[in-house]
Parts: structure tokens; C-alpha cells; sequence
């Protein structure tokens, strides 16, 4: 009885002892130890990009004021703030502007307008295809025809006139002046939502970038 468990104590001892039972061991150890290892890298990781997040949308805070009040922030499309027109049968360039804007030397900056829609539009080019959509210039201010329209919120009127106002992500300055048309209302202070036409053709007096008009949010 003595020598057989000598016999297992020995065989004990040579096993733990045995190349390739530990090696064994560290076959079955080491797939274990990685996994958690990867799930604690991602933990971190995860961490990581919710700090960096935080920390973007707070630098984002901080230089654009945007309070949210406004329904509408950003560009407008000009088909989507401006009179449109469908092309009817024997419509022209000449008739449509005549007829709607009542002045026929706005036809260059009625072209203007529709050129990014329809670049082979010109003068020598005039010709209409039935079911077009045009958009027509704004009716009481005369342009360049290169215009941008954007939703924005006044943040500030400063000391001369001039408004502060943010976008969607940006922020700019523009003083209306002489020439710049209210509609809908006079005058417009801090905190109002408004919808403002730009020119950037900068031959009408307006500079460029000018004010054309500006009326409140719809």
C-alpha cells in the first residue's frame, strides 16, 4: 500500500513537472486572459470616445451660440424660398419676366438665377422647355441674380446696426442698409428667427454679400 502511493505521489510530481503539461496549462490560460483583455480595451476605448465627444460638443457650445428657438437653421434652396414658375406652351424668357416682375431689363438677372438649374440658359440661348420650374427674383428688390438665402437667428445688433446672427454651424455678420427690404415687418431685434437673401454679384449697390432682404421665419 505504501509503495503505490509513493508511486501516485511521484507520478504527481513528474506531471507538474512535465513540458508538456504546462504547456497545456498555458494553451488554456492564455485564450481566457485575452478575451478579458479585449473587453477591457473596449471598455476604455468607449470611455475614451464619449470624453472626446463631450469635449467636442462642448468646444461646439461654446463658439456657436445656436439657441434652437428658431424652426430653421442653415441654406435655404432658392426653389424653396422664392416664387416659382412653370414654363406654360408660347411662354419666353422676355414674356415670363414682362408678366411677372413687370420689367423687362430684369431678364439678365432673371437668367442669373436660373443658370445653376439650367446653365445653357442665356440670352443668345433663350429658348423654354414646357414644364420647366424657374424661380423668379424677388419681386421687389432688383438683384444680380446671384444670390444665397439663409435661415438664421439675430444673436446680437451692435452699436452700428450691424446683426450677429448663427446659422447652422457658422455664425456672420451683415448690416442691412438703405436698400435692404423689410417684409412683413419694420424693424427686427435680438432673438428674432428670420429668413435673409444675400447678393453676391456686388454691381447693384448692394457690396458684396449685401443684405437684399430679410423677412421673419415661416
Amino acid at each position: 500500500m505504501m509503495e503505490n502511493n509513493e508511486i501516485n505521489t511521484l507520478s504527481i510530481k513528474s506531471s507538474k513537472h512535465n513540458p508538456d503539461f504546462i504547456r497545456i496549462i498555458i494553451l488554456i490560460i492564455l485564450p481566457i486572459i485575452g478575451f478579458f483583455m479585449g473587453i477591457k480595451y473596449q471598455q476604455e476605448r468607449a470611455i475614451s470616445d464619449t470624453i472626446k465627444s463631450t469635449q467636442a460638443d462642448s468646444k461646439n457650445t461654446t463658439i456657436y451660440k445656436k439657441s434652437g428657438k428658431c424652426l430653421h437653421y442653415g441654406a435655404v434652396m432658392k426653389e424653396d424660398a422664392l416664387e416659382k414658375y412653370t414654363v406654360k406652351p408660347g411662354d419666353s424668357i422676355l414674356s415670363i419676366v414682362k408678366t411677372k416682375l413687370n420689367n423687362p431689363s430684369r431678364i439678365n438677372e432673371f437668367i442669373e438665377l436660373n443658370k445653376e438649374k439650367y446653365p445653357n440658359l442665356t440670352l443668345e440661348n433663350p429658348f423654354l422647355e414646357q414644364g420647366w420650374t424657374l424661380v423668379l427674383p424677388p419681386i421687389y428688390a432688383i438683384t444680380s441674380g446671384k444670390l444665397s438665402i439663409f435661415d438664421a437667428e439675430i444673436i446680437k445688433i451692435g452699436p452700428n446696426g450691424e446683426w450677429n446672427m448663427e446659422g447652422d454651424n457658422n455664425s456672420f455678420t451683415k448690416k442691412p442698409d438703405a436698400k435692404t427690404k423689410f417684409i412683413s415687418k419694420l424693424s427686427f431685434t435680438k432673438g428674432d428667427c428670420i429668413r435673409i437673401i444675400f447678393d453676391y454679384g456686388g454691381n447693384l449697390g448692394y457690396g458684396f454679400g449685401g443684405v437684399v432682404m430679410v423677412s421673419p421665419q415661416q
